[in-house]
């Protein structure tokens, strides 16, 4: 008997890049899914109430959510030397932003994770969604921000600057990937699901790779940002070899965030 599971994720272009074949029912027709789309960080709160068995996360909330979820080894997204980025309408340096208001993407987003473990001095937080963290600085309402997703590729073009680059300064102080956000299922499922939802992943991940154009008008669909360069882009820098299957260096650095 097949029962529909409920997939949360976000609709970013690694995310439906990633579930694009299994969403329509091109692979893992044993376990159809139906989509829930929301921004990470409202996923990350539905998490806290279990109401999704399978789900994208943030590595920020998987830090509060272990005794519930099991991380898949695959559809993870990490950053290789880049990563959240901390921007503002005029530049100043990394040490200036103390006692700055900064807006960030969700207390448990894996962007607040990162800031609080390499800005060491005081800032203000001031948390809202992801696709309105540039708008709250170029209105001035806050002295910086933290971008996510498809903004990293468009800010400049808004004329605001970039600080640092938290990828890059984890990647400097670590020389691991930077884990984002993982695929994670419900620990109280039956412990099959977890070996066939990898698997039906891994066949949805090589689908897209093998039909990119079939993918493209769905991804755009859902894309905040509509240019297919600015996505190709998103969907090169965050699908990797991880993503099939996370490599030991990738385990090591969700430990080390975590901990």
């Amino acid at each position: 008997m097949k029962i529909m599971i409920k997939l949360g994720l976000s609709p970013c272009p690694n995310d439906t890049f990633l579930f694009y074949g299994w969403i329509h029912g091109l692979v893992g027709k044993e376990h159809p899914i139906k989509p829930f789309f929301a921004d990470i960080e409202t996923l990350n709160q539905e998490a806290f109430s279990q109401r999704l068995p399978l789900t994208k996360l943030s590595f920020g909330a998987y830090k509060y959510l272990k005794n519930y979820y099991e991380l898949l080894p695959t559809g993870s997204a990490l950053g290789w030397n880049c990563g959240p980025k901390i921007i503002a309408l005029k530049p100043f340096s990394l040490e200036e932003l103390s006692d700055k208001s900064i807006a960030i993407p969700g207390p448990y987003t894996t962007a607040h994770l990162l800031l609080n473990k390499i800005v060491k001095n005081k800032f203000n937080r001031h948390f809202c969604r992801y696709d309105e963290v540039t708008n709250l600085v170029k209105k001035g309402l806050v002295d910086a921000g933290v971008i996510i997703h498809e903004s990293r590729f468009t800010f400049a073009l808004e004329g605001l600057y970039e600080i640092a680059d938290l990828g890059k300064l984890w990647h400097e102080e670590t020389m691991l990937p930077l884990p984002l956000g993982g695929i994670f299922i419900r620990k109280d499922l039956n412990k099959n699901y977890t070996k066939d939802f990898t698997r039906s992943i891994q066949e949805s991940l090589l689908y897209a790779q093998n039909n990119p154009d079939q993918l493209l008008p769905y991804i755009l669909e859902h894309s905040r940002v509509k240019e297919k360069s600015i996505v190709e882009a998103h969907i090169a820098l965050y699908i990797t070899k991880e993503t099939f299957d996370l490599s030991r260096d990738a385990l090591k650095a969700i430990d080390l965030l975590l901990s």
